[in-house]
């Protein structure tokens, strides 16, 4: 069975995580106590220490073959008694540990039908927060990060509090964050569990190795736009992210994109769309520029900067309750080719919190290919310990200004800042 975790980086998992115990999630006390079933039990167990991780060198005292016919036996045997005490769901964990187990040795469909299982167990369990929780870890370990967080997710949206989950939750959340390329999300989620296990973070080696991977910036320094800007993918969707700066916004991949250094403490972006075809078929370019100050300004300033003949204040939004000044730019004498100027502007002004950045991180896909287009260098900047200004400003017509205002409106309704 194909991997799709590269080895190198699955290689540099093994040697820093400690495994979860699986079976010790299961409440023993609630299975069956029939002889047949304890002695199956007692198998799972006894091999459990050489499958419940990927082993990349066997070097076991049983053969992976010997294990895999064993296992494929009690996973059926475990799917009679299913049916025969539906309403179990100490079985239906079992099966799932036994399905993470046969997956690791590579046993030919180990995997088949298990979302369906997966729902259906949810279905049956909607409380028990231990199936998208097996599930996401699952997803995780078969290197499939997007549907992992969104399982673990699924469960903190779900669940009253947080904080009643136990540490072993936080330290298989924290282990899917950074194979899913999330350091800050799996920072703080191994902070959870040092805390509940009253322990330094620093215990947990996948801890420090994520702080390792953030670097602090120097307000003052300078950086490149490789540095400074990270295309990424992540599921179908593709962003334009800055952790620097606290923004992140969806964009297309055919989108033509220009990425600015930082230098006097700014830098700026330019994306630009396919060009429009106007209703008198002139096919017509437009622009979206992002520009980002973090000088020693307050926002009624940086504004200021950009006001010009044909500007007017709009209706403010707001963006998760961060406050945003627009306006509209019409122009007749700009562009009188195509209709006169047309556009919008958006400002908002940034500060920095100690949660800067765990919203913008997203889950993406390890490439198979480390030279890969959308993987992102292991070292990224921190946020910078600064107020940032934002500007996003729609360079457009009025010829086509319907039909740009939609692909602004979409990245404005897509975006993240904090």
């Amino acid at each position: 069975m194909k991997k799709s975790i590269i080895l190198c980086l699955f290689a540099f998992i093994v040697a820093i995580i400690a495994y979860s115990d699986d079976l010790s999630l299961i409440a023993v006390n609630k299975l069956p106590t029939d002889a047949e079933f304890i002695q199956n039990f007692k198998t799972i167990q006894a091999v459990s220490g050489y499958v419940d991780h990927y082993e990349t060198k066997w070097d076991y005292p049983l053969s992976k073959d010997t294990i895999e016919k064993q296992l494929i036996s009690i996973s059926s045997y475990i799917d009679e008694r299913i049916s025969k005490d539906p309403s179990n769901p100490e079985l239906r964990l079992l099966k799932v540990v036994l399905i993470k187990y046969l997956y690791n040795l590579d046993s030919p469909d180990a995997d088949t039908n298990f979302d369906a299982f997966i729902d259906q167990a949810t279905t049956d369990f909607p409380t028990d927060p231990r199936f998208p929780w097996f599930y996401g870890d699952f997803l995780s370990s078969a290197g499939r990060p997007v549907e992992a967080i969104s399982q673990f997710r699924k469960l903190l949206s779900a669940h009253d509090s947080a904080e009643t989950l136990p540490a072993d939750f936080w330290e298989d959340y924290g282990k899917a964050c950074y194979l899913g390329m999330m350091p800050k999300n799996a920072i703080a989620a191994f902070q959870k569990a040092a805390d509940l296990r009253k322990i330094p973070v620093n215990s947990y080696k996948i801890a420090t190795a994520a702080m390792e991977l953030i670097k602090t910036p120097d307000s003052n320094g300078t950086f490149s736009n490789k540095d400074a800007w990270k295309i990424i993918k992540s599921g179908e969707t593709f962003y334009l992210m800055s952790q620097l700066f606290g923004i992140r916004i969806p964009i297309k991949d055919n989108w033509n994109i220009k990425l600015f250094d930082v230098t006097n403490r700014k830098s700026a972006v330019v994306l630009s769309p396919p060009k429009l075809k106007s209703k008198t078929g002139k096919e017509i370019g437009i622009n979206i520029v992002i520009v980002i100050n973090f000088d020693d300004i307050n926002n009624e300033a940086f504004i200021k900067q950009y006001l010009r003949k044909g500007m007017k204040q709009v209706a403010n939004q707001t963006n998760a309750g961060l406050p945003m000044t627009q306006f509209e730019w019409i122009d007749k004498e700009t562009y009188p080719q195509i209709g006169g100027a047309h556009g919008y502007m958006t400002f908002l002004s940034l500060d920095p919190s100690p949660e800067s950045g765990l919203k913008l991180e997203m889950p993406q896909q390890v490439p198979k290919d480390s030279e890969g287009p959308y993987f992102s260098p292991n070292e990224t900047y921190d946020r910078l310990d600064h107020q940032v200004h934002i500007g996003i400003i729609l360079d457009s017509c009025e010829e086509v200004f319907n039909e740009s205002k939609a692909i602004y409106d979409a990245i404005l309704s897509g975006a993240v800042f904090e």
